[in-house]
């Protein structure tokens, strides 16, 4: 064995924090090369761990800051939660206590914006075995989303099931949504039992939009939705496939996001909008232009930037109207998820 192997009881604690995780007070030797962590443990034999900076990663390649970390061990279930508005996220609050008498490892994504210390340590205080995570103001809810995923599949961290939430700011939509699917301990408990029927992929309590039979809740995110399933699956688009329940808050089985790589994670999460980036069908939709003359979408709008808005992100922060909420490649991933679950042969329960 290298020189440059050392006793695992000279292992910085943060990575100890990790391999306690599958390996729990076990000795051997330890050697680091880059971003890996290789350690032969005496009674099992080598294994791998990527070690990228638990405290402080690299936001150019990672896109995200982890905050906090306070895993002791890794359940079943896991709670996701996007915080996109912090006076919403309080209102959220009292639902999110329903889990203190179950197992648990939640999730905080943050933006950037709310990310400061007396937010970050009222999470730390409030809620144990959290990870605490700040991002940019991305793809709404979608992005942070897509980077809780990707930091779960880095850590070959594994999950049975997921409530997914988010600070949706209608009150009455996320309040009704949340009664669903966590107004309480049986609530809670009532819906995991749910989920383990074989069939159950997606559990979201809200309407249930196919194809089918409301082909206009579709229709102006066609272009996305295509793109993402030729990219996801190379294939044409399976309509009967088709099925989503708006909104985004739903319970999974993590399994079916399998098909979302953490390389493919990333792609698609470098697509995303934030307030000025130019999202093309949508501009093309808003301002009828043509999507396939990307050119000419392209210098209308350097042309107009004084006047026109690449996104409905940009158009609602400028104008505080609703503006055309869907076109945007944001919605098409909601619709997508539905596709996912649907081509691992689950079904979506409303």
């Amino acid at each position: 064995m290298s020189n440059n192997w050392k006793e695992l009881v000279y292992l910085p604690d943060n990575y100890k924090k990790l391999i306690n995780i599958y390996f729990k007070n076990k000795t051997g030797k330890y050697i680091i090369n880059n971003n890996i962590l290789e350690v032969n443990f005496d009674d099992w034999g080598i294994e791998y761990f990527y070690i990228n900076n638990e405290n402080s990663y690299d936001k150019n390649n990672m896109y995200y800051t982890i905050k906090h970390f306070d895993f002791k061990k890794i359940y079943s279930i896991a709670l996701f939660i996007q915080i996109g508005n912090w006076t919403v996220f309080k209102k959220m609050d009292d639902y999110i206590k329903k889990f203190k008498n179950i197992n648990i490892n939640i999730y905080f994504f943050i933006i950037d914006e709310y990310a400061i210390n007396e937010n970050i340590c009222y999470l730390k205080n409030e809620y144990k075995n959290c990870v605490i995570a700040s991002c940019e103001n991305r793809g709404m809810d979608i992005g942070p989303f897509l980077l809780n995923l990707h930091y779960i599949k880095y850590n070959n961290y594994y999950h049975e099931y997921i409530f997914k939430i988010h600070t949706k700011s209608c009150d009455k939509f996320r309040n009704e949504t949340l009664n669903k699917l966590m107004k309480d301990h049986n609530t809670i408990i009532n819906n995991i039992k749910l989920m383990g029927n074989n069939n159950a992929g997606i559990y979201a309590g809200n309407i249930l939009y196919k194809y089918v039979d409301y082909k206009d809740a579709f229709l102006s995110n066609l272009y996305h939705t295509k793109n993402l399933i030729k990219y996801l699956y190379n294939e044409d688009i399976i309509y009967d496939n088709l099925e989503f329940v708006g909104g985004t808050m739903f319970i999974a089985k993590f399994n079916i996001f399998n098909i979302l790589s953490i390389y493919k994670i990333i792609d698609i999460y470098k697509k995303l909008n934030n307030i000025e980036t130019l999202d093309y069908y949508w501009y093309s939709f808003f301002y009828n232009i043509n999507i396939n003359d990307k050119k000419r979408i392209y210098f209308d709008y350097m042309n107009n930037k004084n006047n026109r808005y690449p996104n409905n992100l940009a158009y609602t922060y400028k104008t505080n109207n609703a503006g055309l909420r869907d076109s945007m490649i944001e919605h098409a991933i909601e619709r997508v998820l539905g596709y996912i679950c649907k081509k691992e042969g689950l079904l979506l329960i409303s």
